[in-house]
């Protein structure tokens, strides 16, 4: 049997005038996403774990993703063009 995952208990103050409209379990759904989205962002996580531990297929997380203008390609531009332009050669070969 697999063990469950560590749980992590965070206490946020509440800015005076912020209504949180929802369960709270909403709420912490909603921030655990957003904590994903930051691992992608800074690259401690791929999309495809993220995904996974979102519990969303990864194409609705890849939206959650652009929402957040979190690049979906972790390429440079010259590799890119590396890649174009072997495919390039690949194609004309065949």
């Amino acid at each position: 049997m697999v063990d469950p995952s560590p749980t992590l208990v965070v206490e946020i103050p509440v800015p005076s005038g912020v209504r949180i409209d929802g369960p709270s379990d909403e709420f912490a759904r909603h921030l655990r996403l957003l904590w994903l989205v930051d691992l992608v962002r800074t690259r401690a996580m791929g999309p495809n774990r993220a995904a996974r531990e979102a519990g969303l297929p990864l194409l609705e997380f890849y939206k959650v993703l652009q929402a957040h203008r979190v690049p979906t390609m972790d390429i440079e531009p010259e590799e890119l063009d590396a890649e174009l332009e072997m495919l390039s050669e690949l194609l004309s070969a065949s």
